[in-house]
């Protein structure tokens, strides 16, 4: 019976503690700065946001945020298909396609 009232009493010095630390944050004009993202061009991931005041953190879904392709080769001409080469700004991804010649 002894140790469990002591069982007890943590449990409630804890549980204020819990609260008092709970209210420092509440007093925090946050600050929040993107601290992590997960995603990747084809995967959704996990955003984290941090106060850059009390260290406080949110998170939230971040969605797979695609593909940004640039042309870095096209070997077509003005009278010849070619293929269009891209890479993903993002990522190492690379893709080609058949283009049509460019005309004059």
């Amino acid at each position: 019976m002894k140790n469990l009232k002591k069982c007890f009493l943590i449990l409630i010095i804890v549980a204020c503690l819990l609260s008092l630390s709970g209210c420092a944050n509440k007093r925090c004009e946050h600050s929040y700065f993107e601290s992590s993202d997960t995603a990747t061009c084809t995967s959704d991931g996990i955003v984290t946001y941090t106060c850059e005041k009390c260290g406080d953190t949110y998170s939230l879904k971040s969605d797979a945020y695609g593909h940004k392709w640039d042309e870095t080769k096209n070997t077509a001409t003005c009278t010849s298909d070619g293929i269009a080469t891209y890479a993903c700004k993002n990522c190492s991804n690379t893709k080609s396609e058949q283009v049509l010649a460019l005309g004059h």
